[in-house]
């Protein structure tokens, strides 16, 4: 027989554990790090510098990703140009 604890502990490793995921501020503060803001539009996550805007994800979504997660997400966003003509 599995003990209580033995079983919530291969759950946290099967599901991550908490601190594994991100919260509103911890987000914030990874984007602050590299000098962009967090803006947040009509329930997504935006990181904003010099009046440009690149959309991250849902608020909804930010405790589902791992800091790295949030971190590939944002460089991916960075990569996108739009161009007027």
């Amino acid at each position: 027989m599995i003990s209580s604890r033995a079983r919530t502990s291969q759950q946290a490793v099967e599901k991550g554990t908490h601190e594994d995921h991100l919260t509103e501020t911890r987000a914030r503060f990874l984007l602050f790090e590299r000098g962009y803001e967090l803006v947040e539009r009509v329930q997504h996550i935006h990181a904003s510098c010099d009046g440009q805007e690149w959309y991250s994800c849902l608020l909804a979504n930010l405790p589902l990703l791992t800091p790295e997660q949030f971190q590939h997400r944002f460089k991916k966003a960075l990569s996108f140009r739009i161009s007027s003509s």
